[in-house]
């Protein structure tokens, strides 16, 4: 593992909880953070309890290494819209599908209304016929 900040092990480790605590991704635990403190008592609960955490690491940084979305540079809205589209227009079924409360259940995908998509679809298919029209 090449040097990596406190903050960017916590950021892969740990999820947001309340105010200033944090839970593991590994064990759940509930681990309390000061922003005055740094990263330093995540990163030591890390340490001493998961041995495998650099290993973990590497291992998301390789899976990590052709997403444009890990290096920041798609924004996350976009990304979320690009792949309700291409799910739709994939598996061509109707865009009430989103809307289905099923569907959002069993999605990783932020939830989003049939009229959103709509409204994203045509600006994509507008901004396509423009790109294709001939000069």
């Amino acid at each position: 593992m090449t040097s990596v900040s406190n903050r960017e092990l916590s950021r892969i480790f740990y999820v947001a909880d309340a105010e200033h605590y944090f839970t593991c991704n590994y064990s759940g635990t509930r681990r309390k953070q000061l922003p005055s403190s740094g990263y330093a008592n995540l990163v030591g609960h890390l340490k001493d309890n998961h041995p495998g955490y650099v290993a973990a690491y590497d291992a998301h940084q390789r899976r990590q290494a052709g997403s444009l979305t890990a290096c920041g540079f798609v924004n996350p809205t976009a990304s979320n819209m690009y792949s309700w589209i291409e799910w739709v227009v994939d598996r061509k079924i109707p865009l009430s599908e989103v809307d289905d409360p099923l569907t959002r259940s069993m999605s990783k995908l932020k939830p989003i209304c049939s009229k959103t998509l709509n409204v994203y679809i045509g600006t994509e298919v507008a901004a396509v016929e423009t790109r294709s029209a001939p000069n």
